[in-house]
């Protein structure tokens, strides 16, 4: 992308491992890109409806949301950022 200009990138992907009873923890890991100031990221982790989540981080409840499917994290990145859900009820 040239310089003075942004592009908007959807990606989607499916993990390469299983959310279980056994492994029942969701992460990821965002990093700012080096020279950039803040740019606007947000991620949305769907899960089936036997899921619910026990606990997420961050806590701050202004960054994100969640709802019986979904879990929404809305952010500016202007430092490297992670977030988490674990993850209870899981009938699998």
């Amino acid at each position: 992308v040239p310089v003075g200009e942004e592009r908007k990138v959807t990606l989607r992907y499916k993990l390469p491992f299983s959310v279980n009873k056994e492994n029942p923890i969701y992460t990821l890991t965002i990093q700012k890109q080096h020279g950039t100031n803040g740019r606007h990221f947000s991620s949305k982790l769907i899960f089936p409806e036997s899921f619910s989540i026990n606990e997420s981080y961050p806590k701050d409840s202004n960054k994100i949301r969640k709802d019986t499917y979904g879990f929404y994290f809305d952010d500016i990145l202007d430092i490297d950022t992670f977030y988490g859900v674990v993850f209870g009820n899981i009938m699998r």
